[in-house]
């Protein structure tokens, strides 16, 4: 006992920290597997019964034993470290979130992201705007190919009291509230790279009859007529809003111009 090493506690048939806890063997065999699929190599794990010897070795100010979710996370944490990759990680958690927040949560809006979904070539034909940017930089955060990505989130999901608990909006009566993402504190202190929650609000005042949408025009039906009127109203408003754009800042250059032009009065010209 006094050369220590990764432990579980173990009572009956389930394993935990303590003898409070109960989880199923088949968790504890898929947290090991997805550690080994990043590339950490994880020792042997000693599952030790509640006994008042076990309880006081592991216990003693002196103790060697580390439980094994303790040793997983921290094992974690620096496998990120060394590769890398905790950055990308978190822009693909926060961008999966954001996806569950659209789809149910009534502040934001999920027709954009169900289109570029259902529709390979939707992204290609949208016009140059704000639609196009924001899908871009979803897709750019959520790196769906990038298979050694996809292992390590599915680790990071392991982490925590349900594998999907980090994007679960909750509902509380008449009000509701959202979890918010779930860091595990494995990822924190990271920031998006592209913050998707503002940008969608940004498109959703620009194109507002999307708001207005149904799903059935969007969703698992995929509508083509839909998803071509939304192309088609997507440039004109792009084009409306250029225009204008250009429009106003004539205005500036040219008032600009005009003031400098001005040449103030003289005194003689006052007094006439």
């Amino acid at each position: 006992m006094d050369a220590g090493g990764v432990y579980v506690t173990v009572s009956k048939f389930f394993w935990g920290k303590n003898e409070n806890e109960e989880k199923h063997p088949h968790y504890l065999v898929d947290k090991v597997k997805c550690l080994e699929a990043c590339g950490i190599d994880v020792p042997e794990i000693y599952a030790l019964k509640n006994t008042v010897k076990n309880v006081n070795a592991i216990e003693d100010k002196n103790s060697k034993w580390v439980y094994f979710e303790d040793w997983a996370k921290e094992a974690f944490l620096k496998r990120l470290e060394s590769k890398g990759i905790g950055q990308k990680l978190f822009d693909k958690v926060y961008a999966e979130h954001h996806q569950q927040l659209c789809n149910r949560y009534d502040e934001y809006n999920e027709a954009l992201l169900e289109m570029n979904d259902r529709n390979d070539e939707f992204l290609g034909e949208l016009s140059p705007s704000l639609a196009k940017d924001y899908l871009n930089c979803y897709n750019s955060m959520l790196e769906e190919e990038n298979k050694e990505l996809i292992i390590f989130r599915d680790t990071f999901k392991r982490f925590g009291k349900g594998d999907d608990n980090y994007n679960r909006i909750r509902y509380q009566r008449d009000e509701k509230e959202w979890e918010g993402l779930n860091t595990r504190d494995i990822l924190d202190g990271f920031e998006p790279t592209h913050d998707l929650n503002v940008m969608t609000k940004e498109w959703m005042e620009r194109y507002p009859m999307l708001n207005f949408m149904d799903s059935n025009h969007y969703g698992w039906r995929n509508n083509d007529d839909a998803t071509k009127s939304t192309l088609t109203y997507v440039t004109l408003v792009e084009a409306t809003y250029n225009a204008k754009k250009k429009i106003k800042n004539i205005f500036e250059v040219a008032e600009t111009k005009l003031c400098k032009e001005i040449k103030p009065l003289d005194k003689k010209t006052e007094n006439a």
